[in-house]
This record gives C-alpha cells, sequence and structure tokens, in this order.
C-alpha cells in the first residue's frame, strides 16, 4: 500500500464544506463609506480598508448578497447554456438580468430595511 506525500493528501473538512474557490477581495462600492448603510467610516475603519461600519451592517449586506446571488446564479446558467440564442430558454437573458439588477439599485436607493427582504 502506498501513501500520499502530506502534500497531496485531501485535507479533511470539519463541520460542513464551503466551496470558497479563488476569490478576490471584495472592493468597497463607495470609498469612505458603509457598504449597507452608506453611513461614513470613521478614520480607524477607512485606515483598515473597512467596508462595514458596524457588525450588523455587514450580517446584513451579506445576507442580502447571499440573497441576490441565489436568484441570480440560476439565470446565468440558463444564460450561459444556451449563450442567448433565439427560441431558447436563454433568449433575452441580458435583457432580465439587467432588469433585475435595476429593481435592487430602486431597493437600495429607497433605503431602510427594504432591501434586505431581498
Amino acid at each position: 500500500m502506498t501513501h500520499a506525500s502530506p502534500e497531496l493528501a485531501p485535507a479533511r473538512a470539519r463541520g460542513r464544506v464551503r466551496h470558497q474557490g479563488d476569490v478576490e477581495r471584495v472592493q468597497p462600492l463607495r470609498a469612505g463609506r458603509c457598504d449597507y448603510c452608506g453611513e461614513q467610516l470613521g478614520a480607524v475603519a477607512k485606515a483598515r480598508h473597512a467596508r462595514f461600519c458596524c457588525t450588523d451592517c455587514r450580517t446584513a449586506w451579506w445576507t442580502v448578497a447571499r440573497n441576490r446571488g441565489a436568484q441570480l446564479y440560476p439565470m446565468l446558467m440558463i444564460g450561459r447554456l444556451h449563450r442567448g440564442r433565439a427560441n431558447t430558454r436563454g433568449a433575452s437573458m441580458i435583457g432580465k438580468f439587467s432588469a433585475l439588477i435595476d429593481s435592487w439599485v430602486r431597493a437600495d436607493k429607497a433605503g431602510g430595511d427594504d432591501h434586505a427582504a431581498d
């Protein structure tokens, strides 16, 4: 019996396994402002490249991002599979992406907790 070297052996996962892949650092939407509520960030937060003014905003933003991503993912897969060809489920998918994202922008501009329900 041969054993794989430690470098090649698959790592054992603890608990729930998450696919994270190669993810780039998410840039702030507006420099110096909270990505969720829009409040101005303090000097300490700016120095560490923070994107949120508090834990509640960070949690709420990621909840909205997860929910919106779950809405968008199947649309992207269908669009890519059919590549927008006429008479397929992918036809006019770019317009559907745009309409969905426009609705999110309108909800975000409306403010409050309205956009947290996405």
